[in-house]
């Protein structure tokens, strides 16, 4: 999934309560590893 797949599929999304918090730290957790797997690359 890339960022414009993962931005839709966040769209597409019926958040409520927890469902948000849950949604929120997905989000975070993927960012976190994109960012990672462009560390590696060599691309800050």
């Amino acid at each position: 999934m890339n960022a414009v797949e993962f931005t839709k599929w966040m769209a597409e999304q019926d958040i409520t309560g927890a469902d948000e918090k849950a949604v929120y730290y997905m989000a975070l957790l993927w960012i976190h590893k994109a960012k990672e797997a462009a560390k590696a690359l060599g691309d800050e």
